[in-house]
């Protein structure tokens, strides 16, 4: 029997309600948007009309106190009802003021309960 996706997640992933930048490294022409439902050092999983198909590399923009842009891989996607909702991310090669956003993240999180 396979785990669940949390079950095979590396890093515990933080609540978080952040928006988002994002377009197809192939395709600079569009940019889209949506909210990043959680995160954790190596993924998020963000909420949007718009899903890539697997291994795509995107460029994301994440909007919290300034402006960061991180590199990253769509993993999966979550549909409903056939209409998609949300993408699995995998980042790559995060750098440390990405490590930095994401523990400050985390002090929030637990600051406030929720995780």
């Amino acid at each position: 029997m396979r785990g669940s996706y949390k079950e095979k997640r590396a890093c515990e992933r933080i609540p978080a309600n952040i928006a988002v930048r994002f377009f197809c490294v192939t395709s600079l022409n569009a940019v889209y948007y949506g909210t990043v439902n959680n995160i954790s050092e190596k993924g998020m999983l963000i909420k949007t009309e718009t899903c890539f198909p697997r291994n795509t590399d995107i460029n994301l923009f994440i909007y919290k106190e300034k402006i960061m842009q991180v590199d990253a891989k769509v993993k999966r996607w979550i549909r409903t009802e056939g209409l998609y909702e949300a993408m699995g991310i995998e980042i790559i090669n995060p750098d440390e003021e990405y490590f930095q956003f994401i523990s400050s993240l985390k002090r929030e999180a637990i600051t406030s309960g929720n995780i």
